[in-house]
C-alpha cells in the first residue's frame, strides 16, 4: 500500500512538474484513518472513530516550493480545520479565516511557539476531549482522564487525580467551547 501510495503521489508531483506548476502549486498529504483494520497506531492507543490519539493523530505533509521552506519540521499540534484556514490563505482570502475554528498552517510554520498554548477541542459520539499543550484531557461515556502526552503518549497513565487544578482549567474550557457549537 505503502509503495502504492508512494507511486500515485510521484505521479501528481511528475505532471505538475511536466506543466512547470510544481513551484506555485500548494499539496498537502494527509491520512483519513482507511483501511482502519490494516493499521498499527503504535505507539497511540486506539484508533479509528475515537478520540484517543491513535484515533486523531495522523500525519500531514506540505510541499509548496515558493512558501513553505523544504525539509520543515513542525511539532506544534494542529487540527483538520487548520486545512481550510490554510487554503484560504494560499489562496489570498484569508479574510474569511477569522470566522474559523481553524489557523493557517503558515501561521504555524512561522511561529509555532506562539500556537504552545492553543487549546483543539473534539467531540464524537459518546467522546470529548481537549488538548492543550501536552495535556489532554478526556471524556469517555462516564470516564474522565488527563493524560500528559509529553510523557505518556500511548495515553495508558491516568493523571487525572494528581493534577485537578489542570483537570478543572480543561474541563472549563470544553464546557465554554460545547456552549459555542450550534446544535441545530
Amino acid at each position: 500500500m505503502i509503495e502504492r501510495m508512494d507511486q500515485g503521489i510521484g505521479k501528481v508531483l511528475n505532471k505538475l512538474s511536466e506543466h512547470e506548476l510544481e513551484e506555485n502549486t500548494l499539496v498537502i498529504f494527509t491520512y483519513d484513518h482507511g483501511g482502519r483494520h490494516l493499521v498499527d497506531s503504535g505507539p497511540l492507543f486506539h484508533g479509528f472513530g475515537t478520540l484517543w490519539e491513535g484515533g486523531i493523530r495522523v500525519p500531514l505533509i506540505i510541499r509548496w516550493p515558493n512558501r513553505v521552506k523544504k525539509e520543515g519540521v513542525v511539532e506544534t499540534p494542529t487540527i483538520a480545520m487548520d486545512l481550510t484556514a490554510t487554503i484560504l490563505d494560499a489562496t489570498h482570502t484569508d479574510s474569511l479565516i477569522g470566522s474559523l475554528d481553524g489557523t493557517s498552517l503558515f501561521d504555524i510554520m512561522k511561529n509555532p511557539d506562539k500556537f504552545d498554548d492553543r487549546n483543539l477541542y473534539w467531540r464524537h459520539g459518546n467522546m470529548k476531549a481537549i488538548r492543550n499543550n501536552n495535556w489532554k484531557y478526556v471524556v469517555d461515556g462516564h470516564s474522565q482522564l488527563l493524560f500528559n502526552l509529553h510523557a505518556d503518549i500511548g495515553e495508558r497513565n491516568n493523571v487525572f487525580y494528581k493534577n485537578l487544578n489542570k483537570v478543572n482549567d480543561l474541563r472549563r474550557k470544553l464546557a465554554d467551547w460545547e456552549n459555542t457549537l450550534d446544535e441545530h
